[in-house]
């Protein structure tokens, strides 16, 4: 007997003799009816290892939570991970959704359907967002992109993160040597005119990851050539 189906019996059965096989058909129905109300199964991926999917599928065990609206206002930025589904009657396991608030770890096969991103909208700027691309590439699934602005009115942007990445990019895409003091330096001269930039899109509802990537690396290029750095 599967672990937890006691409980459930005696939950939602109230002590009716019915099958450990209609029981795991009642779970699975609950669980279809409660994703089709905009809630997803997610399994947390670190963002070191998004790219070694061989590493995450072999793994014996995951953990799992639900995530949905109110629940992608306090997600940390950057997190990333897989949208699954689970067929319970093939988990060792069997949860309920109200149970599934915190991650727990479990032992099953799921059934991958796609890749999400907690993000601030700001795209590929971001290296876990990009990973995250990338992964959903890979294995040919959807990939979902949650923006905190588009859930939390009251959200502020993170703009040190945003500098620093876009930073970190700039450096990375000129085939530099990251140097901690080279990009501090750039940091501190140009964090206001990247985070202008940004706010000059957002304002004019012309927010493009590849447009804003392209106009901040070619103000800087051009300022350094002019200083005669060769970055």
């Amino acid at each position: 007997m599967k672990a937890n189906i006691v409980e459930i019996k005696k939950k939602y059965f109230k002590g009716k003799k019915v099958s450990d096989e209609k029981v795991l058909e009642f779970v699975n129905s609950v669980w279809d009816k409660f994703l089709k109300e905009g809630y997803y199964i997610a399994m947390p991926l670190s963002s070191l290892i998004t790219n070694d999917i061989e590493e995450i599928l072999n793994s014996k065990s995951y953990g799992f939570k639900i995530i949905g609206n109110e629940i992608i206002k306090v997600l940390p930025l950057g997190e990333v991970g897989l949208i699954v589904n689970i067929d319970w009657k093939n988990s060792d396991e069997v949860y309920m959704p109200d149970e599934l608030y915190k991650v727990k770890y479990i032992s099953t096969i799921p059934n991958i359907v796609g890749v999400y991103s907690i993000n601030n909208g700001e795209g590929k700027v971001s290296s876990h967002y990009e990973n995250a691309l990338k992964l959903s590439d890979i294995l040919n699934v959807t990939f979902l992109s949650f923006n905190k602005h588009d859930y939390d009115p009251t959200y502020e942007m993170e703009y040190d993160t945003l500098v620093s990445d876009v930073i970190c990019l700039y450096l990375m895409n000129k085939k530099y040597d990251i140097n901690i003091n080279d990009r501090d330096r750039l940091i501190e001269k140009y964090q206001d005119d990247i985070i202008k930039t940004y706010k000059m899109l957002n304002k004019e509802d012309k927010y493009d990851d590849e447009i804003f990537i392209s106009r901040v690396f070619n103000f800087i290029s051009t300022k350094e050539n002019i200083k005669g750095y060769k970055l």
